[in-house]
């Protein structure tokens, strides 16, 4: 027999011992046949093969001979030191994609014995689903691996520990990038954009020149998120990275995002957000500057529409349109007339797309009638004075044909000087028949004068005035009677020769001048009133009619008088300009 420790060698025990009752017997008086041997390698006891058949009596002198046989036996103990099998649960790290991800699987790390194998202990009985983690969203799972999962199945070791650390599946929060550079034009406004922004929408006025949301996992999707300048002045605002919330460089804008799977779910835990966000007002789209400007009216007007100003002009940024924006023009009380003198005029650029005011700025517009100046007609130069919006010649008209687009340029054929005296042309100028004076037949109450239009002013009748001027009609008389508040005197030369003592009018005066000449009375054949009135033809008439009104200057009234008249005769001509010149 012998006895060992287990040492995972095969171990053997051979031969045997021989006791015999009689002493006249010995070992050579029999055979061994047999197998006096037994082998083991495990732990556990072993018994040799001997049998007494093995055994054979050779010896005649013994007839009754009996084998006895006591076993051999191999022991192969256990191994009573401490076994530690270290077991350690498999790792995986995945970065959220929002799928499901499982860990499965263990390895055999050490055996405190070498003589300690894999197959010395059972797995867990069901290795696929107990050595398991699975992980969908950030953080990590711990598999269900334990001590207890494994089993000593080896007789050739009596002290086995089991030290199990389980594995873990991790899901790292996935990379959240914005990378946006945004801008546009001042207009007194943020710059705001909303998560819409990422899906293609881009605000009016707002330049995206790069917009980019990665990565997002499949089936999440950004459903919320708002950026916005502090400020509406111009300027460059950066944004610094800080979970789902950050705060830009120059403002203090809490600005969220809310990314949700398909689900609905709000799945914000599983992103690392980086914010690469610039947002840029940048000067305005366009620049006004009002410098003052004068307006000249025409002859016929006292006030202008802001409409027919011209309009500043704008500077416009690069790559701006013109045509998305519109400037307009106002005044401070909301008119849209503005008169005589200094006014101011708020002129507005509006930006058509987004209808928000982007430039403003205040003009001084001066407004002036067109100068009176002298005219050349004939040979003589006549002196012209402004009354209100008309402009008057201030002397009688001496001319004795017409101008070339008046019948043919032709003579005129009924006209005098006063008292036939040369010398009193200077004060009065010449008397003319109202045929004349109108340009048409003598006599002729059927004749109807050349008429000219004038955009401004309609049509008038030249006759023997100049081009672009007309012998005065009713209206024109009424709008001077006006302009001097119907105060005769401001019509009046206050020198004291053209009027009778104390008729003469006031310094200074309106510049009309007018000078009591009288008239020529055609049915009495005489001169009459020198002194005492001034009289000038009015264009109107009546078909068929031999009477006609003149405006008359009284040394007795104190306002403008009119009177009626035979057309035979003969009264100075005051003209009124009608067509301003330039204009």
């Amino acid at each position: 027999s012998g006895e060992y420790e287990y040492d995972g060698d095969e171990h053997t025990v051979t031969g045997y011992d021989v006791e015999i009752s009689n002493p006249l017997y010995t070992e050579e008086d029999f055979t061994f046949s047999g197998n006096a041997s037994v082998s083991g390698t495990d732990a556990g006891s072993y018994d040799m093969e001997l049998t007494a058949e093995d055994f054979e009596n050779i010896n005649a002198n013994f007839s009754n001979v009996t084998f006895v046989i006591v076993y051999g036996q191999l022991v192969i103990t256990p191994v009573e030191a401490e076994v530690v099998v270290t077991v350690v649960g498999n790792n995986h790290t995945d970065v959220y994609d929002g799928d499901p991800h499982m860990i499965t699987g263990y390895e055999i790390v050490s055996i405190s014995n070498e003589l300690y194998t894999e197959a010395d202990f059972t797995k867990p009985a069901q290795d696929a689903v107990v050595a398991t983690a699975t992980r969908t969203k950030n953080g990590t799972t711990t598999m269900t691996l334990n001590a207890a999962d494994f089993e000593n199945i080896s007789a050739n070791f009596a002290n086995v520990t089991f030290d199990v650390t389980p594995g873990y599946q991790t899901i790292t929060k996935r990379p959240f990038i914005i990378t946006l550079t945004a801008s546009k034009h001042y207009d007194g406004n943020t710059l705001a954009l909303d998560y819409t922004v990422f899906d293609g929408i881009v605000p009016e006025g707002v330049t995206v020149d790069v917009a980019t949301l990665e990565t997002l996992a499949n089936g999440d999707h950004l459903t919320a998120g708002h950026v916005e300048t502090e400020a509406a002045e111009q300027g460059v605002y950066t944004c610094t990275d800080g979970a789902f919330n950050y705060v830009m460089d120059m403002a203090a804008i809490q600005t969220g995002f809310v990314i949700k799977n398909a689900d609905g779910e709000d799945v914000n835990e599983n992103y690392t957000p980086e914010f690469r966000v610039t947002l840029t007002i940048k000067e305005p789209a366009v620049e006004i500057e009002c410098e003052a400007q004068s307006v000249t009216l025409k002859d016929c007007e006292d006030y202008i529409n802001i409409a027919w100003l011209e309009a500043p002009e704008l500077e416009y940024a690069e790559g701006v349109d013109p045509d998305q924006f519109t400037i307009t023009p106002s005044t401070a009380n909301g008119s849209t007339t503005i008169g005589l003198g200094e006014n101011t005029v708020i002129w507005t650029v509006i930006d058509n797309v987004s209808g928000v005011e982007v430039a403003t700025c205040q003009q001084t517009v001066t407004v002036n009638y067109p100068p009176c100046e002298p005219v050349e007609y004939q040979g003589h130069t006549y002196q012209v004075t402004r009354i209100g919006s008309q402009c008057w010649l201030a002397e009688n008209l001496r001319n004795t044909s017409y101008d070339d687009n008046i019948n043919e340029g032709g003579d005129i054929e009924t006209y005098r000087l006063v008292n036939d005296d040369e010398s009193t042309v200077n004060a009065y100028g010449y008397l003319y028949s109202w045929y004349s004076a109108v340009g048409v037949e003598e006599g002729n109450n059927d004749a109807v004068p050349t008429t000219f239009t004038d955009e401004c002013n309609g049509e008038y009748i030249q006759g023997v005035c100049p081009e672009g001027w007309a012998v005065p009609s009713q209206a024109d008389v009424n709008a001077l009677r006006a302009a001097v508040e119907d105060d005769a005197s401001m019509l009046k030369d206050f020198a004291p020769q053209y009027w009778l003592p104390g008729a003469n009018g006031v310094n200074p005066n309106s510049g009309f001048n007018a000078h009591a000449g009288g008239h020529y009375n055609s049915a009495a054949g005489r001169f009459e009133g020198r002194l005492l009135y001034a009289y000038f033809w009015e264009s109107d008439s009546q078909p068929g009619a031999s009477q006609v009104i003149s405006a008359v200057i009284s040394y007795y009234c104190d306002n403008v008088q009119e009177i009626i008249s035979s057309k035979a005769d003969l009264r100075p001509v005051r003209c009124v300009r009608k067509v301003t010149p330039g204009m």
